[in-house]
């Protein structure tokens, strides 16, 4: 989808649920993250759908040095949303989520630069 440098974002696929697992299950992740920790069928019931494409938020892995290393989401606002966050509804909002899920790589700027992208 997206490439500057050693960073690349793309369209997350099923073959990366062991990533998720794994990063979903790291206690320091997880002080991020608000969810409890997951196993891969818990994963599969999220995240399938999204990769699918019949869920309204599009998934995607965080690649650096040809490595996966986080998760990035984004998503139109939805409806009810808008109200809550004082927008204009004729506007077309977007919401980011991102987390490296390899704690040895932050506090290095990659998560800005994903965002930045």
């Amino acid at each position: 989808m997206i490439e500057k440098g050693d960073l690349h974002i793309r369209l997350m696929t099923a073959s990366d649920f062991d990533h998720m697992v794994k990063w979903l299950n790291n206690p320091q992740v997880l002080e991020f993250y608000e969810e409890p920790p997951s196993d891969m069928a818990r994963v599969r019931r999220k995240y399938g759908p999204r990769i699918e494409g019949s869920h309204y938020v599009t998934s995607c892995i965080a690649i650096y040095q040809n490595q996966p290393i986080g998760y990035i989401q984004y998503y139109p606002i939805q409806q009810d949303d808008f109200v809550t966050y004082g927008l204009d509804q004729n506007q077309n909002v977007y919401g980011i989520d991102q987390f490296i899920g390899e704690p040895t790589l932050w506090g290095e700027g990659i998560g800005t630069a994903a965002a930045n992208i």
